[in-house]
């Protein structure tokens, strides 16, 4: 099974709630998680000859003015789409993204793993990254026929120039594996099967949009950008062994299995949105060198797919 399918199951399986976290630490999260999948999942792919149409709006806005555009999703297949994962590429020099908002077609996640929402986006400059996935295999809740998928808000420069600015919709290039060098390099809109077992990543049909910038001004407006939390920059803390209860057991559950790997994951990219008990996070120091961090989620990974046999 290649590895842009398994990323449809894990968004699918594990739903991380990854809003105002790095990009570097989502790649992080994305791969972790990802690679669990390659090793366990038995998953059967299936035709995925059936398209979807994907098309951003276009809008016309004066330098230092706003814009509001939308993505839409029409001819969606019957089985409907239950996962997306995908980014919207801009010219940050010209534009700014200040909002992103999941349209009427995308349905609250009603069943997943972990009570967080189905459509979830980060804005970085330059790109708009964007996740989609239900943790319900209840058919009910999938998105069909066709709507607003999501609505970007933004404004241009005061020193943009006139012309026309591209809105593109592109793969998202996080790391496929932790500790690889691959990167994603597909598109996915797609349908894991109530079965749990068939999939099917759907060819999509892209129009992109722009934003066009005409001459002349909006008037000044001066307002205070607040910089929201973006997750865990600082360095990691250093671990105390003698809390250690049991090692890869970072949820203290008495195991050592997928939910370590889900909780560790989540720490490594965001430890201030995610934080782990002493114990735990002393369970999680897997390398021996009195810190956390990916080396620790690789070799938890390693473990609970039984690469290796011993933590």
């Amino acid at each position: 099974m290649d590895r842009a399918r398994i990323s449809l199951l894990y968004y699918l399986c594990f739903n991380q709630k990854r809003r105002k976290i790095q990009m570097k630490a989502k790649k992080i999260l994305a791969g972790a998680c990802a690679s669990v999948m390659l090793a366990m999942t038995t998953a059967t792919a299936v035709s995925a000859a059936e398209s979807v149409k994907v098309t951003v709006g276009n809008a016309e806005a004066k330098a230092g003015g706003t814009f509001s555009v939308t993505l839409d999703l029409a001819d969606i297949p019957a089985a409907g789409i239950n996962a997306c994962d995908f980014g919207i590429e801009y010219d940050a020099s010209a534009l700014t993204i200040t909002n992103v908002t999941a349209g009427a077609l995308a349905k609250d996640d009603t069943a997943s793993l972990e009570g967080v929402d189905a459509f979830d986006a980060n804005i970085e400059d330059g790109l708009v990254s964007v996740i989609y996935g239900l943790g319900t295999t209840d058919s009910a809740n999938y998105m069909t026929g066709s709507g607003t998928f999501l609505t970007l808000e933004g404004t241009v420069s005061t020193t943009a120039a006139a012309g026309t600015y591209d809105l593109k919709v592109v793969a998202v290039d996080r790391l496929e594996t932790p500790s690889g060098t691959a990167t994603n390099a597909d598109i996915i809109f797609g349908n894991l099967g109530e079965d749990n077992v068939t999939y099917t990543v759907y060819s999509p049909t892209i129009t992109d949009g722009y934003v066009k910038v005409i001459d002349g001004e909006e008037p000044s407006e001066t307002t205070e950008a607040t910089e929201a939390p973006t997750g865990s920059s600082e360095e990691k803390p250093t671990v105390d062994p003698d809390k250690v209860t049991m090692r890869g057991d970072v949820t203290c559950d008495g195991e050592v299995g997928l939910a370590d790997v889900a909780a560790l994951a989540k720490w490594v990219a965001a430890s201030q949105l995610y934080p782990l008990t002493e114990a735990g996070l002393a369970n999680g120091e897997i390398t021996d060198d009195s810190i956390v961090d990916a080396a620790d989620l690789s070799k938890l990974i390693e473990f609970t797919v039984k690469a290796i046999k011993v933590l």
